[in-house]
């Protein structure tokens, strides 16, 4: 997936969803619309950040018929036609997110866009919402069914692990279409039936889950805004759930999405606010794993001190040795192999982007040394051994990044 095919911006969706236009084009429009009128900036230059001036915006407002009444007292670029998506206005509440994984098991699944639908502006609105909006279990929604005994939500258990253990295995390929039928079953209990506390609070918990499988299959498959829609899904389920780390964990997968496909300040944005939501009540692993997966974001955006700053943190966190909370099973952090791994994809990317920023006239930072250390790019390295690798200026041995 090309990066530019990545809306990064408000304007950017607005002009490939509601007018199916190109910059020019889009441009174009507003020349006419203005007359005779200048616009002193470019839509490229809009879509990377740069706010128009006033009379850009009254043009802009003309070109996508929005009222004034509708515009005038909201900020630019709010004003926008946004996306018609449940994900981002549906109250996270347990009725608004089984309202959300209603819309994504209908159509949300079908959606064959090539490319994320939520980023910057309203991407950082589902991220705000989720770090600050209180979980709202006792006003779940019951429905008027039979009751769901615990044996039921054992063997919704019990299939969850046996999808991720042939995940793991074989990818995800035709599994996509057990594990949506799987969370369709758990969107319809949660929905239809009465289940007590306890056995709603694990079924939110697998809807979580199996959202995050779905997010990751249909990703994996090149099926951006259908991923992210079950991203966006799994994660208020995990937040109705009253679960931060299953949330931070849900995340973590979608932040590769991003700089996947070419927009790492997004997904360091996640990880950031992930940090934020789980500080103080998760392990080292967890947060190794995502100080990790800063690092690829880090990596991407060309950031390699950043990025190695991490991958030190991610090092320090895993000598401070397992936890009986740590995540169990086929999704479980794979502790220092993981970030072995990780930290030589660090290396690659941070290492290319420092040759095109040279290439360009521009230098990497004083002294730094691109290259992991050997024990990341050893298939030898122990799983579980402490190491005292660092990533480390080569103008001085001594300090740490």
């Amino acid at each position: 997936m090309l990066p530019d095919a990545v809306f990064r911006h408000p304007l950017a969706y607005a002009r490939r969803m509601v007018l199916d236009s190109s910059q020019e084009e889009l441009a174009a429009l507003i020349r006419r619309a203005g007359q005779q009128r200048r616009v002193k900036k470019t839509v490229s230059e809009w879509e990377r950040g740069r706010e128009p001036d006033d009379t850009a915006q009254e043009l802009i407002a003309v070109v996508f018929k929005v009222p004034d009444d509708q515009r005038v007292g909201i900020p630019w670029p709010l004003w926008l036609p946004a996306p018609d998506l449940p994900e981002l206005y549906e109250p996270w509440t347990a009725a608004g997110t089984v309202a959300v994984l209603d819309t994504v098991l209908r159509s949300g699944r079908m959606d064959r866009r090539q490319f994320v639908i939520l980023s910057g502006v309203t991407l950082t609105k589902v991220l705000h919402d989720w770090l600050t909006t209180q979980p709202d279990m006792a006003h779940a929604v019951t429905g008027e069914g039979r009751r769901i005994p615990a044996s039921m939500v054992n063997r919704i258990a019990g299939r969850i692990t046996d999808l991720q253990r042939d995940d793991d295995t074989h990818g995800g390929g035709d599994l996509i279409f057990e594990v949506e039928a799987l969370l369709s079953l758990v969107h319809h209990y949660l929905s239809k039936n009465s289940p007590d506390e306890t056995q709603r609070a694990r079924l939110w918990a697998q809807a979580a889950d199996l959202g995050r499988m779905a997010g990751w299959m249909r990703f994996d498959n090149g099926q951006h805004a259908a991923a992210q829609r079950h991203f966006t899904g799994a994660l208020r389920a995990a937040h109705t759930s009253g679960d931060v780390l299953l949330g931070a964990n849900v995340l973590a997968f979608a932040a590769v999405q991003h700089y996947s496909v070419g927009n790492p300040a997004d997904a360091d944005n996640m990880v950031r606010t992930a940090q934020t939501a789980v500080r103080g009540r998760s392990t080292p692993v967890v947060d190794a794993m995502l100080a990790a997966r800063q690092a690829r974001a880090l990596a991407k955006a060309g950031d390699a001190r950043s990025c190695f700053h991490a991958l030190n943190r991610a090092h320090d966190l895993l000598d401070q040795g397992s936890h009986e909370a740590d995540p169990r099973g086929p999704t479980g952090y794979r502790g220092q192999k993981s970030t072995c791994s990780r930290a030589a994809a660090c290396s690659t990317s941070a290492g290319q982007r420092t040759h095109s920023a040279t290439s360009a006239g521009r230098t990497p930072p004083m002294g730094l040394n691109m290259s992991a250390p050997t024990c990341c790019t050893s298939p030898a390295w122990p799983l579980h051994s402490s190491s005292n690798a660092r990533w480390t200026p080569r103008a001085h041995p001594p300090a740490r990044l």
